[in-house]
């Protein structure tokens, strides 16, 4: 009932992403191909039980009436560890349903119903689960992401120093039941993130060259010459455009002849055959663009009728818009007078569109993978063996239409990607006061820290409206297609989340901030017994629960008042009074209003002061 009752402040302000790994007994089987499109048979073990709250579709599976129920068999599934607690069994149909054990159908991840145990016997470090998740969240304006990773003992047996020498001669050879143990129990429960972390950095580098390539662009070339450089282009983004929707094609059709239990394409014979017939028919695409951007009607916005650009370019755009909007806030910040919620009305839209056009990329994906069972029927099963190309042409005329719909209609693929592109330049156009007034305002304090971001949000945004003209949505939109042509054909190309993430260990290793041991072994309890040693007793527990909470509020509080983002905070003020005006505000987040509770903080900090 406490989890169902009303929450102090709106739901839709407290997104909730709950996964839980698990890993199942009897696995799920899929289906890949090799090169020669011959069927691959695999398994999966691995599972996930995801409990979500989210703002845009309604969903809230906090609010359901079995909620508490659902999340005490969520807790049993992905903490029966073998050996030490029996499987979990469960249900993801109403029939295999019970009192206590109920229908996790759209929490569980499989379809079967089954017996599951503990998750980290496979995923004991689901970090991309938890990246997808971080990317979903809203946000209004540029906020930091941080991937925070809690784990007590990084080191697996934090006993051992690193780096030690070794043995003169060798140890003698482990016996069967340690290693049987250590195959069991030690290694699958430490696992190396090096991997990950890593892919997260190179990630982050992505991202600001990405952003950084747009400012280059902008910094050092007229918007005369962008538009002149798309034109030049144009022609070689087109040939990208064909060469990338074909083999998205011939990916989801394979996608669906394995789903159905048929052979793949393989990557010669009947890929190549039917690769040829699609790129002889791509002025018949409606995703691909016949003319430059600079030919577009510029008067009115794109309609289904007049859209062949696709959802990929939408994406780009809200991207481009995303970065503009998050330019302009963190410059707010640097300006006497800024607004905490500038820009807000707009960063709703921004991430309402890419919600949608998430939601479109889906549709089309689900669209050419049902292509699978018409392309069969005049494909064949036989790994080379071609039909007559009327029966290629037959089908992908009607594939185009169900994608388009008949004649554009207003719910076709065509018309949601055109209706977003026109919202992404009404957003862009609606700014446009908001940033003429941060420009000026910035103009008007001049100081050396706000030039650089100053000019590189005046020169970007500026490609796209450029004073002092009066910008239509179809003039707006034509940019928006003529920077994706530039930045695409020059390199750029690849859809890309753009936003960083940090990355932050909470463990046992090192010292709390008033001292005491380093090493997991030496603080914690929990770690002997083969990690089972919480089970031995309450005050174990007890005894590593008060360490992770030191050890924790040490790093939390160090990533929510970071020194550095701190700094950049107080800029706007006067170098004079940021000292004091940042102590005032950290000891009211820790505090509150003065009261009572400063009156108990006072009269603890007496009695230490007489205990040390």
């Amino acid at each position: 009932d406490d989890l169902r009752a009303p929450a102090p402040v709106p739901r839709e302000a407290v997104p909730i992403e709950l996964i839980m790994t698990t890993t199942l007994l009897e696995p799920a089987r899929r289906t890949q191909a090799d090169d020669f499109g011959a069927r691959i048979a695999d398994v999966d073990h691995r599972a996930r039980l995801h409990f979500s709250r989210r703002r845009t579709d309604g969903t809230d599976d906090f609010a359901d009436e079995l909620i508490a129920k659902r999340l005490a068999r969520a807790a049993r599934c992905t903490s029966s560890y073998p050996a030490a607690f029996e499987p979990s069994y469960c249900p993801v149909t109403k029939d295999a349903a019970t009192g206590e054990r109920p229908d996790m159908a759209g929490i569980a991840s499989f379809k079967q119903t089954g017996f599951v145990i503990d998750g980290g016997v496979l995923d004991n470090q689901p970090l991309d689960l938890a990246l997808t998740e971080i990317f979903r969240q809203r946000a209004i304006g540029p906020v930091r992401r941080v991937l925070v990773y809690v784990v007590p003992d990084p080191a697996g047996n934090a006993s051992v120093a690193s780096g030690a020498p070794a043995p003169a001669t060798p140890p003698p050879s482990p016996d069967l039941l340690s290693v049987v143990l250590a195959s069991l129990v030690s290694i699958p429960s430490v696992q190396s993130i090096g991997t990950q972390i890593d892919a997260l950095r190179q990630h982050n580098q992505k991202v600001r060259e990405r952003r950084y390539a747009r400012v280059l662009l902008t910094s050092y070339n007229a918007p005369e010459q962008i538009d002149d450089l798309a034109n030049t282009l144009f022609r070689a983004y087109r040939a990208i455009r064909v060469e990338t929707a074909v083999e998205y094609i011939l990916g989801r059709i394979e996608l669906g002849l394995l789903r159905g239990g048929h052979a793949g394409l393989g990557q010669t014979g009947r890929r190549d055959w039917l690769h040829a017939q699609i790129s002889q028919r791509v002025d018949d695409l409606p995703w691909i663009p016949p003319l430059p951007p600079s030919l577009l009607p510029t008067a009115a916005a794109p309609t289904a009728a007049t859209w062949r650009w696709g959802t990929r370019p939408v994406e780009h755009a809200v991207r481009v818009l995303h970065d503009i909007l998050g330019r302009a806030q963190r410059l707010d910040r640097l300006v006497p007078g800024g607004d905490p919620r500038f820009l807000e009305d707009a960063w709703t839209q921004a991430f309402d569109l890419l919600e949608q056009i998430d939601r479109l990329r889906e549709i089309g994906n689900d669209h050419w993978t049902a292509q699978a069972d018409a392309v069969r029927l005049w494909l064949g099963e036989g790994h080379g063996k071609t039909q007559p190309p009327v029966g290629a042409a037959q089908w992908l005329n009607e594939a185009i239409i169900g994608w388009s719909g008949p004649a554009g209609g207003d719910a076709s693929a065509d018309a949601l990607a055109a209706r977003y592109a026109t919202a992404i330049a009404a957003v862009l156009i609606g700014i446009r006061p908001s940033i003429i007034s941060l420009l000026q305002r910035c103009a008007a304090a001049p100081d050396a820290r706000r030039d650089r971001p100053m000019t590189e949000l005046a020169r970007l945004y500026g490609y796209f409206l450029r004073a002092p003209e009066v910008a239509t949505i179809g003039l707006v939109v034509g940019r928006l297609l003529a920077f994706e042509v530039a930045q695409e054909a020059l390199g750029g190309r690849g859809t890309l989340r753009e936003e960083e993430i940090d990355f932050i260990q909470i463990s046992s290793e090192g010292a709390a901030s008033f001292g005491g041991p380093r090493l997991p072994a030496d603080k914690l309890a929990g770690v002997q017994l083969a990690h089972f040693g919480a089970f031995y007793r309450r005050s174990w527990r007890a005894n590593d629960w008060m360490w992770g909470r030191l050890d924790g509020v040490r790093r939390l509080v160090r990533i929510l008042l970071d020194p550095e983002r701190l700094r950049l905070i107080a800029q706007a003020d006067d170098a004079g009074s940021r000292a004091g005006w940042m102590a005032d505000r950290i000891e009211t987040i820790a505090l509150g209003p003065a009261g009572e509770r400063r009156e108990v903080l006072q009269q603890q900090r007496e009695v230490l002061q007489q205990l040390f």
